[in-house]
């Protein structure tokens, strides 16, 4: 079980303490040969697609390599936090462009490592992450301190809706081809969109960015803070 501690201190030297238990905080550890199987708690879960199936409304993400695809295209995620972006690492290492590791309309992601490490044929088309959905309209994602590495394709797919902001702040990506897509595709583009890397790291020998052209009257407003590109290699 997992609790937040609140020390009050005061004038005098005397102090209170209070202890509230996290009701809604899922705990993940990473045994990946027994990822199927739930473990003796009611709040402790052996990946992080099991905690979602439960319900969880927050997933914490332990030390460990959890191999799965989070969330399918429609899905609004719970927030999903790691340790840190080196020991709490989401990958898939298939190559499929429908099984990322993460993929949903919106979500909160922060202190993970994703990765997408599938070493075949160089036709792999598979995303670390991919935002893509009508449901993603009008919401905002907030994705902090993580590293994405792909080994074939970008980093990160995106076809954002009216209305939808992303943020991505203290985060790196590393690729030695491209870094970050943003795609079109079949829904609401009829809107503004916003896109924002604050603190930000790029690595990649092509286009670290790329915007395909979008159909109808959307358009996407990019904004870009203290943030760095280098070539790889």
């Amino acid at each position: 079980n997992y609790f937040n501690i609140y020390i009050h201190n005061y004038r005098d030297g005397e102090f209170s303490i209070h202890i509230e238990k996290l009701s809604n905080q899922y705990i993940t550890n990473p045994v990946p040969t027994v990822m199927a199987t739930p473990r003796a708690y009611s709040d402790d879960y052996s990946s992080v697609s099991v905690a979602i199936t439960a319900g969880a409304t927050a997933i914490r993400v332990m030390e460990g390599t959890f191999t799965e695809t989070i969330g399918v295209r429609s899905s609004i995620l719970p927030d999903i936090i790691g340790l840190s972006n080196e020991v709490s690492i989401l990958n898939r290492a298939t190559g499929q462009y429908s099984t990322p590791p993460i993929q949903c309309a919106k979500c909160n992601l922060s202190n993970l490592k994703i990765t997408e490490t599938y070493a075949g044929d160089e036709a792999s088309q598979s995303y670390c992450l991919h935002i893509d959905d009508n449901a993603g309209e009008n919401t905002t994602s907030i994705i902090e301190n993580c590293n994405f590495e792909d080994n074939k394709y970008w980093c990160v797919g995106l076809g954002l809706r009216e209305g939808q902001e992303i943020i991505f702040r203290n985060c790196n990506f590393s690729n030695c081809q491209k870094c970050v897509y943003m795609h079109n595709g079949g829904g609401n583009y009829e809107g503004l969109a916003k896109l924002k890397f604050i603190n930000c790291t790029f690595e990649s020998s092509g286009n670290a960015i790329a915007l395909q052209d979008y159909n109808g009257n959307g358009a996407v407003e990019f904004t870009f803070i203290a943030s760095k590109f280098s070539k790889c290699g």
